[in-house]
């Protein structure tokens, strides 16, 4: 079952994440009230069984699971 898109989730950030940068891309999306791994002005007119953030988490697992080689019990 799929999370809210506005539900507080605690996730653990590497620390290659944070040396990164990306506790700063973070705060700058929500800063300017963007999610963050996806544009919604690049939305094609979805229907809204199909919102565009789940078809983004489903190609975020598949990149997980697929290149990263992480099993299928980790759900992203």
């Amino acid at each position: 079952m799929a999370s809210a898109p506005n539900r507080l989730r605690r996730v653990p950030i590497h620390k290659h994440l944070i040396e990164q940068g990306f506790q700063k891309y973070v705060e700058e999306r929500r800063h300017i009230g963007k999610p963050l791994f996806y544009e919604p002005p690049r939305a094609r007119g979805g229907k809204k069984a199909n919102p565009q953030w789940q078809k983004v988490a489903e190609r975020l697992g598949e990149w997980v699971r697929d290149s990263l080689k992480v099993s299928n019990w980790l759900q992203p």
